[in-house]
């Protein structure tokens, strides 16, 4: 199932040649880090709920991307299948959202 864009053609066409939309995904983005600097820090979080903070480098959110993309993969989730995810603001969200992406 395919879904329209909100905004019509023209906006879309506008927002592009104005250069906000630079028509890369946010994962080329993570594969650009991965490749140029791949034991950075990429994301440091806080569990409120258990007190224990986490940090990854771009390696491992990426690893972790990558091994969730492949289980909603193995899971049957395929490309425009919607995905839906609550979770609070750690980590898994933005590893669930990259692989989702992916």
């Amino acid at each position: 199932m395919r879904f329209d864009p909100i905004l019509p053609p023209e906006r879309a066409e506008a927002m592009k040649s104005a250069g906000f939309w630079p028509g890369r995904l946010i994962t080329d983005y993570l594969d650009e880090a991965l490749a140029a600097c791949p034991d950075k820090v990429a994301l440091v979080d806080f569990n409120s709920m258990t007190g224990r903070g986490t940090t990854l480098s771009y390696r491992h959110l990426h690893r972790l991307a990558t091994r969730a993309a492949l289980g909603l993969a193995k899971l049957g989730v395929a490309r425009d299948d919607v995905v839906s995810l609550q979770l609070p603001n750690w980590w898994e969200f933005t590893v669930l959202s990259l692989a989702c992406v992916r």
